[in-house]
């Protein structure tokens, strides 16, 4: 069967489709906006600590590399002095990268939310099929990918290209300073073009972002037919649940005619309703409706409580009156205690005479 067009789905998506796709990990997320964000954020961390930075590196420089002539050069002391460097580095540059590590997470989060999707760990054998992969390739998706990629790396190259031509004079200055200040100078004219650079990547990252959240839209966007498939699923097969409805009904039919065997009274219309009545002064307020029908249950009701020597007493009025008013299994209303009640009298008297 042909995979439905972009054209024929027409429909939005359901709350159950979105929630497939999520397990799916079909999300909208923008990697762009992380890696801009996280960027951005990284170099703010680095400018306000770079006099920790610079001196971090400084006093090692001062007391390891500067007394090299007295130092230990075998090949023990040499890796003693490499790890000690790169520890001293990683001290360093450690607020800067767990600042853009957090950032990261937090766009991450504001992008997807919590999300765990063990369908993802599972592998796919198609992933590694040669067919399928070059199919990936030379895929709308991919030349699409690679069209953006090459016009993010122009846009931002050439942003950086004009704050470096800006930074020019000053950079040419720095080789005329001092060692400090000269490093220094570079540094601030290194973070300006990276900061420019960034500016117009998070601007990127925005516009990637929403357009992620378009396509993850329409690419979930449904058919009419696999909306009216969905509403079945949930609904269930219309066949099946008018079977149970029908099971329920002769369930219920079933208890109700029980019930009619431990009735006091059955008050009838002759041939229209039937209205069986019990009342226990120890456990109840009022009698309550046990069972009640019309027509041919009304019939049932009638041909039961005769089996079961259950009196049937006919009142046209009050059993009109309690079927009308009265729900299975409630009690008779006020209105109606003093006529139930001599229709309750005279069965009892009834019953005492036999």
């Amino acid at each position: 069967m042909a995979k439905p067009s972009h054209e024929d789905r027409t429909e939005q998506p359901t709350p159950r489709r979105r929630e497939e796709a999520r397990k799916e990990g079909q999300v909208a997320r923008s990697a762009d906006l992380n890696a801009a964000l996280g960027l951005i954020i990284g170099l703010m961390i680095l400018e306000s600590s770079f006099s920790f930075l610079g001196q971090t590196v400084a006093n090692f420089m001062i007391t390891r590399i500067g007394g090299l002539g007295s130092a230990d050069c075998s090949q023990v002391g040499a890796m003693s002095l490499l790890m000690e460097g790169m520890i001293t580095f990683l001290i360093a540059a450690a607020p800067v990268a767990l600042g853009a590590m957090f950032v990261g997470l937090v766009v991450n989060l504001a992008q997807v939310g919590f999300m765990f999707s063990p369908k993802l760990l599972v592998p796919k054998f198609s992933r590694i099929d040669p067919i399928s992969g070059l199919g990936r390739i030379f895929s709308k998706e991919a030349l699409v990918g690679l069209l953006k990629s090459a016009v993010k790396a122009v846009a931002i190259g050439y942003s950086g290209y004009l704050a470096l031509r800006t930074m020019i004079p000053q950079i040419t200055m720095a080789s005329y300073m001092a060692i400090d200040e000269g490093l220094a100078t570079a540094a601030d004219a290194g973070i300006y073009v990276v900061k420019q650079m960034s500016v117009l990547f998070v601007i990127i990252g925005v516009a990637d972002y929403a357009y992620q959240r378009m396509e993850l839209e329409r690419n979930l966007r449904m058919t009419k037919q696999e909306l009216k498939e969905e509403i079945r699923q949930q609904e269930g097969d219309p066949m099946v649940k008018s079977r149970i409805r029908q099971r329920q009904r002769q369930i219920a039919m079933r208890r109700m005619m029980e019930d009619v065997k431990t009735a006091d009274v059955v008050v009838v219309n002759p041939t229209e309703y039937a209205v069986a009545l019990k009342y226990d002064q120890e456990r109840m307020n009022a009698p309550v409706v046990v069972a009640k029908g019309q027509r041919l249950i009304a019939q049932r009701i009638r041909e039961v409580a005769e089996e079961a020597g259950v009196p049937v007493v006919p009142n046209p009025p009050v059993a009109r009156a309690i079927f009308s008013a009265v729900e299975i299994g409630q009690e008779i209303p006020p209105e109606l205690y003093r006529a139930v009640a001599e229709i309750l009298a005279f069965v009892y008297r009834l019953s005492k005479a036999r």
